[in-house]
């Protein structure tokens, strides 16, 4: 089989990343400073490419950098988001949650530990937990996206993963973007 023309190659490579150095900026001093970050944006306008590249530019060997996205369909399931961390079922939840905290801080190997989570609103109860307790414990720093509005509206099923952020943004977190805009995600320092 003749091999493919070069031109082709390129097609595999994603688009080229412009025009949110500020929002990457901001995102980074936040980072920086030991918060975690959210990026709000309307569907489509670039949080998750935005979310790729902030954990791109972070990982530099300094730190552990996971990335997770959840869904609609494994926001029931336990560590739905992290199951990959879970080795066997557990005969308890909290037994999954410890196994799964000592993976990342094997995987970690001392560094600091920055998780992004793609669409928040639809993280499961148990990786919510996760994440709570290794912020808690380990100073773990968490970037997420979440749609405009998603996160302020709060079903029951969403409750826990509303109630995490507001706990992270009380205590080390910024809010990226404008809940009420339909702009871009963009970075705001934290207020408050």
């Amino acid at each position: 089989m003749p091999d493919a023309p070069t031109h082709l190659a390129r097609l595999d490579r994603p688009w080229p990343f412009t025009g949110r150095q500020a929002e990457r900026a901001a995102i980074a001093r936040t980072l920086a400073g030991g918060r975690g970050a959210l990026i709000t944006g309307d569907p489509g306008s670039g949080k998750s490419r935005l979310l790729d590249e902030v954990l791109t530019g972070a990982d530099d060997g300094s730190r552990l950098v996971l990335r997770a996205t959840a869904t609609y369909g494994w926001h029931e399931v336990p560590f739905g988001a992290f199951g990959h961390l879970v080795a066997e079922p557990a005969a308890h939840p909290t037994d999954l949650l410890t196994e799964a905290m000592r993976r990342i801080e094997t995987l970690a190997q001392g560094r600091p530990v920055l998780v992004g989570v793609d669409d928040l609103n639809w993280l499961d109860d148990t990786s919510t937990a996760l994440l709570q307790r290794m912020s808690t414990e380990t100073g773990l720093r968490v970037v997420a996206t979440v749609r405009t509005g998603d996160l302020g509206r709060s079903p029951s099923r969403r409750c826990a993963a509303t109630a995490a952020w507001t706990a992270w943004t009380s205590r080390r977190s910024a809010r990226t973007g404008s809940p009420t805009s339909s702009a871009p995600p963009s970075a705001t320092p934290p207020t408050g």
